[in-house]
């Protein structure tokens, strides 16, 4: 089973939002999505997610910052979605070939993948933040 994890930084006012514009995998190629990756061997979700943070953003975050939000689950995938609220995201840095950037929640780029639509969302409302959800895509 592939494990990844993927986040939502916003800001704390819940105004606005660090995503990333996608070079890989292909499919995702110049379609902007929220920060994560795959998670490693021994690592946790949560790990994974702060380790993903801080090579893609530059930002060091810890366990306490990541809410868990929801699974997505596919056959052979599972994707670990988290939250997190900080201003933290304003000094964000492009460190990897794939570039940040801060996006109004209310003004989500046309060339985000389809599910950001309503992940952002999802991330914001407090009764989901309070407890896991599993969504299955099988």
């Amino acid at each position: 089973m592939k494990e990844y994890c993927l986040g939502f930084a916003f800001d704390g006012r819940y105004q606005q939002v660090l995503l990333i514009q996608k070079n890989k995998p292909e499919w995702q190629a110049g379609k902007i999505n929220g920060i994560g990756g795959k998670i490693e061997k021994g690592e946790t979700p949560k790990e994974s997610m702060i380790r993903e943070f801080k090579e893609e953003s530059g930002i060091t975050t810890n366990a306490g910052q990541w809410n868990s939000i929801l699974e997505m689950r596919g056959e052979d995938w599972v994707v670990y979605v988290f939250s997190s609220f900080t201003n933290q995201i304003f000094s964000f840095i492009n460190t990897t070939d794939e570039k940040c950037g801060i996006h109004s929640i209310n003004r989500l780029p046309l060339n985000v993948l389809a599910n950001v639509n309503w992940l952002v969302p999802m991330c914001l409302d407090t009764s989901v933040n309070s407890k896991e959800s599993i969504i299955k895509f099988w």
